[in-house]
């Protein structure tokens, strides 16, 4: 668990005694590193971030964040660990990006001074500053992306997982979240990835986890990974039958 910011060990979630929907999930990842969970739809991915954040108990197993055993605190787990969802509709409360940001805040008691300093130093690195008096509900869906993505970044938590982040985005919005998500790299924040969108974002990358079925299949860098996830129905793009090459996996370069 050495410099592991977060770590899991034999981790499984069962709905019932014959449903197991996560099975023996061990991985770690580091300060700073960026992971990228890739699986078929229905491979666990969305389940394992929300049982990891403390939306969902987990069956056994154990959870460490920065050598601490937090496997039955799931408060805790729920403070340190922002979760940006797929559908950030239902994640944005404020009237205007402004009180969005705003909002968790004001719950947690944050001086005036600090609440905006946080909201300035958010909205200048996701480029959201010139939305700030704008209604979330009108901005397109990569600016929504990175509102929500502020909305959880001011409250400082140690990791921040993001639930298939470019879907149902066109170009614009695709490479306004890429340029957040390397702002963020920019600042060492551990982050993980969960998408099927490999294509987008796997460049930059430092690891990759595969899941299949609820279990952890392949884990190892992200170059050494790519190419073997294609057996677990993750596409892969080729031209003439070839696979790009991995410099060629990312839609910012």
């Amino acid at each position: 668990m050495i410099n592991s910011i977060l770590t899991v060990e034999n981790l499984s979630l069962s709905l019932s005694p014959q449903k197991e929907i996560l099975s023996g999930v061990s991985f770690s990842i580091a300060k700073g590193e960026t992971l990228l969970l890739c699986g078929k739809n229905g491979s666990g991915k969305s389940i394992l971030l929300r049982a990891l954040k403390g939306l969902i108990p987990i069956t056994k197993g154990s959870i460490f964040l920065d050598d601490i055993d937090v496997s039955k605190k799931g408060n805790a787990r729920n403070a340190s660990i922002a979760l940006v969802f797929q559908d950030t509709d239902t994640q944005i409360v404020g009237q205007t990006v402004y009180k969005d940001l705003l909002f968790g805040l004001e719950n947690l008691g944050i001086k005036q001074e600090e609440r905006e300093e946080r909201i300035k130093e958010v909205s200048s690195l996701l480029d959201i500053s010139s939305l700030l008096h704008k209604n979330p509900m009108n901005l397109s869906g990569g600016e929504k992306r990175r509102v929500a993505l502020g909305g959880v970044l001011v409250m400082k938590p140690q990791i921040i997982f993001l639930d298939e982040p470019f879907a149902n985005l066109d170009y614009p919005g695709i490479t306004q979240v890429i340029a957040s998500i390397m702002a963020l790299q920019q600042r060492g924040v551990a982050i993980v990835i969960a998408t099927h969108e490999v294509e987008k974002i796997a460049f930059h990358t430092d690891s990759m986890l595969i899941l299949d079925k609820g279990k952890v299949v392949e884990w190892g860098t992200t170059k050494e990974m790519l190419f073997k996830s294609e057996q677990y129905g993750i596409r892969i793009q080729r031209v003439n039958g070839l696979p790009l090459p991995f410099e060629e996996y990312s839609w910012r370069n």
